[in-house]
């Protein structure tokens, strides 16, 4: 009766301690930091990874680049100092001598690729395009980028500076609405 007695009260116990828990919020998930883009170096010995964490005070995301040393997993992982600036999308470059990654911390404010050097403490810019860069890809000798921008399919001409130009104009207008007279529209 002493044993069923006490097995009660430690299960009482225990749900009360499950139930004084907090429940998991928008907020709670609005926090957690997100990781993706794997690349690991032509060696195996270092993977590059971004994080995602949200700054909620000033209402926006913030990627960073983080480097664990694969051939030691008990040592944490570090957060790679040129991306301070915010950092995604890292590719190695075909060497190991370093690594290609998209920011926007320039001057013009646009998206670009840029490269740093395999310790990740200092980086240059590669492309100096007028619209943002979407994505890219390293040619595997190293001798070469390809970059996607997004342009409107009707601009004829230079598309880049066709859409620059209308992006800057959309930007300088007070409203926000938008007209879709074609279905099939997403949502």
């Amino acid at each position: 009766m002493r044993k069923q007695l006490l097995s009660l009260v430690f299960i009482a116990i225990a749900t009360v301690a499950v139930h004084a828990q907090s429940p998991f919020t928008y907020e709670d998930l609005i926090r957690l930091d997100r990781i993706g883009g794997l690349a690991v170096d032509p060696t195996g010995r270092w993977a590059l990874f971004n994080v995602r964490a949200t700054d909620l005070e000033n209402n926006k995301g913030v990627t960073s680049l983080w480097m664990k040393d694969l051939n030691d997993p008990a040592k944490p992982e570090v957060k790679v100092a040129v991306s301070e600036g915010g950092a995604r999308e890292v590719q190695w470059a075909h060497d190991g001598s370093g690594f290609y990654f998209l920011s926007a911390r320039g001057e013009s404010g646009t998206t670009q690729v840029w490269k740093a050097d395999a310790q990740g403490s200092s980086a240059q810019q590669v492309t100096d395009l007028i619209l943002d860069v979407e994505t890219y890809r390293v040619a595997p000798n190293g001798t070469g980028l390809v970059v996607a921008v997004s342009v409107f399919p009707d601009c004829e001409g230079n598309a880049l500076v066709c859409t620059a130009e209308r992006m800057k104009a959309r930007k300088a207008q007070k409203n926000t609405g938008a007209v879709y007279d074609k279905l099939f529209m997403r949502h």
